[in-house]
């Protein structure tokens, strides 16, 4: 037994190392890095000591990763970067990921403290949880269009994350196309403004004070637990006009859950989407131009700067209301010529008593 145990231990320390990696070669910015083959011909990087780099030479620098490698003559694509890959590299200074990488692992980053730039080309699709947490110095990060999810706590406690002139009035970091984070202490309503595509898993997580929340015509991804414990959220108003993705926690933690108001003739779109269907919707009509308000005898409707004007409701008594049902104006005892005043643009009811007369489309 003495003599077989060393072996038996030699032989077991040599698969554990063996299977770190399944071979060597140098990024084109000179650094030596590791890769597994995973399968085909596609590999990912890992660090070479399973989840870190004891015993090896970590890169430093700036390190551009290669899009492919070869090895014993084979070419390989590289598609991933593992988790915890290049997690506590102090001295890497700035990373380009080529757009083969469909996927960037948890924590594949973390705590690189001295990480100023980070730049993902077209084609990652993936970011993972807390992928470059923690990287202090980190202000500078460029996404590609090609993006599908953000993990929570991705960018969280980087140098741009920390910085209070990326944050849109103090309550929403906005990061290429995407919505990184809602702040907690945000209030009322929040709209996100055109342009943007996705919100990242968890955005307003815990946003207990909103209770509206306007989405552009752009968004098309909300991620994992977007709207979370968002405990007073009543109405979520979308300007897409196909249903944006969903997850079936994206609004963990909000009961019930919020009006949906979408856009004209989208109704049927999102009743049939999956996730969607579960919400109460309310679809806007469908505008008509200002000067063009719809009429009917008796009362005849024109919109105007401020407002509309009624002819015809004497004495009658006249309600404004928004989609909702919720009063905006009201009058009594119209007169024969009926101003009401508007308080911004959007989409109205008019009411005469109890009845819906007009549904109007303003531009202020």
């Amino acid at each position: 037994m003495k003599k077989i145990l060393p072996f038996l231990i030699v032989w077991v320390l040599g698969v554990t190392t063996a299977h770190a990696f399944s071979f060597s070669a140098q990024a084109p910015s000179g650094q030596t890095l590791y890769f597994t083959v995973t399968e085909g011909s596609s590999v990912r990087v890992v660090a070479p000591a399973t989840t870190s780099w004891n015993g090896y030479t970590s890169p430093a620098g700036a390190l551009t990763i290669p899009a492919t490698v070869v090895n014993e003559g084979v070419a390989y694509t590289v598609t991933a970067v593992d988790r915890m890959a290049f997690q506590y590299c102090y001295d890497l200074t700035e990373v380009v990921i080529p757009g083969s990488v469909i996927s960037i692992g948890q924590r594949a980053f973390a705590e690189d403290t001295l990480l100023v730039s980070a730049t993902l080309q077209e084609g990652v699709q993936r970011i993972d949880m807390m992928a470059f947490f923690s990287c202090t110095r980190l202000e500078t990060i460029a996404l590609p269009t090609t993006l599908t999810r953000i993990a929570v706590s991705a960018f969280d406690n980087t140098a741009y994350y920390n910085n209070p002139e990326n944050w849109n009035e103090g309550k929403v970091l906005t990061l290429g196309q995407w919505v990184l984070k809602v702040g907690n202490l945000a209030a009322g309503t929040v709209q996100i403004e055109e342009g943007l595509v996705g919100l990242a898993n968890s955005a307003l997580l815990y946003c207990r004070y909103v209770d509206k929340v306007l989405l552009p015509s752009t968004m098309r991804i909300i991620g994992d637990g977007a709207f979370k414990d968002c405990y007073v959220l009543d109405t979520l108003q979308l300007l897409c006009e196909e249903p944006p993705s969903l997850s079936d926690d994206s609004f963990d933690g909000v009961a019930p859950l919020p009006v949906l108001v979408v856009p004209c003739s989208t109704a049927t779109a999102y009743g049939a989407s999956q996730y969607w269907n579960a919400f109460s919707i309310v679809e806007v009509p469908c505008p008509v131009a200002i000067g063009e308000a719809e009429s009917a005898d008796p009362l005849s409707v024109a919109l105007t700067a401020g407002g509309v004007v009624v002819r015809g409701a004497d004495g009658k008594t006249l309600t404004v209301s928004d989609m909702l049902g919720r009063k905006v104006h009201q009058v009594a005892h119209a007169e024969a010529e009926q101003f009401l005043p508007l308080p911004a643009a959007g989409v109205y009811v008019l009411l005469s008593g109890s009845e819906v007369i007009k549904k109007i489309s303003y531009s202020k």
